[in-house]
């Protein structure tokens, strides 16, 4: 009998510790995907990166045409690519996704291609498929059929257009960049930014109508100067010409 109240008085010992113990940090909690309290399980704010001064960024993220006069007005947002404002952007993946902002075009001005090339300036890659009817964000993910496996510490170009007439293909509108693999740890994981963006990106799209979700998105957008596209919505894109 005394050992039974010794093991009652610990339990209540205990109970009554617990009872003055603050709530548990969100990020503790379990959560379902949908929950409004959901906080986005990704390492934001974005802090670029300490990288080797390689001269001034030649990338483009904001599209121009080769010859505005042989190509549409665009009434909306421009071509624009998701990424820094600093190169080359950064991933430990073997094969990233890609993520743009595609403007609403004419039919006959929605053929888009993608080419990835190697540090030599060799297209490693490249690929044609029709843009959607709407402005929004699509994203382009390299081929899981013969997958292009980036190699670490190798840096690559990448090119984005979108053919104003497919039969010409000296008039398209045009975004670049640069993407660098670094091994894993060897940055922190929120200046790795083509997953960060990606990570984030895919919580977004499985749960738009979480607001944790979409103030994460939206800090991340505005971080890098990208806040004008915070309302844009996904589009269902792109499957490759054949």
């Amino acid at each position: 009998m005394k050992w039974l109240y010794q093991q009652r008085g610990i339990t209540l010992t205990l109970a009554l510790m617990l009872v003055g113990l603050p709530a548990l940090h969100p990020t503790l909690r379990a959560q379902s995907p949908n929950s409004e309290n959901t906080l986005a399980q990704t390492p934001v704010p974005f802090v670029p990166p300490q990288l080797p001064d390689r001269g001034a960024p030649s990338g483009r993220r904001k599209g121009a045409a080769s010859r505005p006069s042989g190509c549409p007005s665009i009434k909306d947002k421009p071509l624009i690519a998701l990424v820094p404002d600093k190169e080359p952007g950064l991933t430990v993946a073997e094969s990233p996704t890609f993520w743009f902002h595609v403007p609403s075009l004419p039919e006959s001005a929605r053929s888009a291609e993608f080419i990835l090339q190697d540090s030599s300036g060799s297209d490693i890659y490249k690929t044609r498929f029709t843009l959607p009817e709407t402005s929004g964000i699509i994203k382009v993910n390299l081929p899981s059929l013969q997958p292009i496996s980036l190699k670490i510490g190798e840096t690559y170009r990448w090119y984005f257009k979108i053919y104003c007439q497919p039969e010409n293909t000296n008039l398209y509108f045009w975004v670049d960049g640069q993407i660098e693999r670094v091994p894993e740890n060897a940055y922190p994981a929120n200046s790795i930014w083509y997953d960060l963006l990606t990570n984030l990106a895919e919580q977004r799209r499985a749960a738009p109508e979480n607001a944790n979700l979409r103030d994460e998105w939206t800090n991340l957008l505005k971080e890098v100067g990208l806040g004008e596209l915070v309302q844009e919505p996904f589009l269902p894109c792109c499957t490759p010409e054949r």
